[in-house]
């Protein structure tokens, strides 16, 4: 398996029922539009400009590739004018597409930043859903190329067309992404699964007070799935609850960890590294290192250092009984980077299940109104 789950020191947890019903798992893209399309009109950069909730999905598995793509990518999430304006100058309209990923609702920034190149000649890819909506009307009066996708997944939308399109755009095996989507797909409809359990746990941490994640990520590859996993289950574990992100260096902090009963820590770590060797030559060698010496660190695997620092973390969390929950990716490939997608998908349906949510979306719609009318004000 590509993915270890292990939930620790959390006790009395009450599974659900592992039986949810979510249009996501049994919507099947168009793989074969998706790569014809990416050959049509891909180019050297891409710019995917979105609302966060869209493009984490693409993110998360772009950002877990970035060695080896040779597409120039950025994603754009807010208006910000010294950001656009340093892509402009950075992505050149012949050799650059644009791709916006909209949803139903107008998100009025991620509108802005797209008439932003729109005006500029770029060359357009759009992606929306099937319903009427603002992009598509863009779409059709300006014969802009596009995919549509299926409205009944706008929630989950990171193993559908707004996370595959981009990343075919990227150059990305999207077919094996899509194999290892449906692997954890297939897992959560067996009822007893690795999901069920991990949802479980976070909603058992929730309902006795530790109602904020504090994600830990040990793998750069995986800093992807930060705000990947805040998009998803920000808003899905009742009112009183947020997600917290966090990185690698609030390992200082554990000592507040350990005693702030609020916060439940999600270690994600990777055994998959390639393999590099240090060198510690004869003019350094005897240097003490605390207990040892520098020479013991010669041909060392330091892949080896950050699982240290990964187990470690874990290690102290279990020596003062500390409920936590971790992911551990096996394997480094593209089925498995899709399997973890869908893994978390799968998870963020089974929080919606458990609080009786609305999944459809979690709407600030006061406050996108307020924004939008301040615009307009003298």
């Amino acid at each position: 398996m590509g993915i270890q789950v292990e939930v620790e020191e959390i006790d009395d947890i009450e599974y659900g029922s592992g039986s949810v019903e979510a249009e996501f798992l049994n919507y099947r893209p168009d793989l074969e539009r998706v790569k014809e399309a990416a050959e049509e009109h891909g180019k050297d950069n891409l710019i995917v400009v979105g609302r966060e909730n869209l493009v984490a999905g693409f993110r998360a598995i772009f950002h877990a590739f970035l060695p080896e793509i040779d597409v120039d990518v950025s994603i754009v999430t807010m208006p910000d004018p010294d950001h656009l304006h340093s892509l402009r100058n950075r992505f050149k309209p012949e050799n650059t597409v644009v791709m916006p990923v909209m949803g139903s609702e107008t998100y009025v920034p991620a509108v802005e930043s797209f008439l932003f190149f729109l005006s500029r000649d770029y060359d357009v890819f759009a992606v929306y859903p099937e319903q009427e909506n603002l992009l598509k009307s863009i779409a059709e009066e300006k014969d802009i190329p596009s995919l549509e996708y299926s409205s009944s997944v706008e929630r989950f939308v990171s193993g559908s067309e707004p996370a595959l399109v981009p990343a075919a755009f990227a150059g990305l095996d999207v077919s094996r992404i899509r194999e290892g989507l449906e692997k954890s797909y297939t897992n959560m409809s067996s009822g007893d699964n690795a999901a069920l359990h991990f949802a479980s746990a976070i909603q058992s941490s929730d309902e006795n007070g530790r109602s904020q994640i504090l994600n830990l990520v040990y793998s750069t590859r995986l800093l992807g799935f930060q705000p990947f996993i805040a998009s998803l289950f920000h808003g899905v574990r009742g009112e009183s609850s947020s997600c917290v992100l966090g990185g690698s260096a609030l390992k200082k902090r554990y000592t507040e960890l350990v005693h702030d009963e609020d916060v439940l820590p999600l270690l994600l770590g990777s055994d998959s590294f390639e393999k590099r060797t240090l060198k510690a030559d004869d003019s350094i060698a005897d240097i003490d290192l605390r207990e040892y010496d520098l020479k013991d660190l010669d041909g060392f695997d330091i892949s080896e250092s950050l699982k240290a620092e990964y187990r470690g973390m874990k290690d102290t969390l279990n020596h003062e009984n500390v409920p936590h929950i971790s992911l551990n990716v096996t394997d480094h490939d593209y089925r498995s980077v899709g399997e973890l997608v869908g893994f978390i998908q799968c998870c963020a349906a089974y929080l919606v299940d458990m609080n009786d949510a609305d999944a459809s979306g979690f709407s600030t719609r006061e406050l996108r109104q307020r924004s939008l009318d301040r615009r307009f004000l003298e």
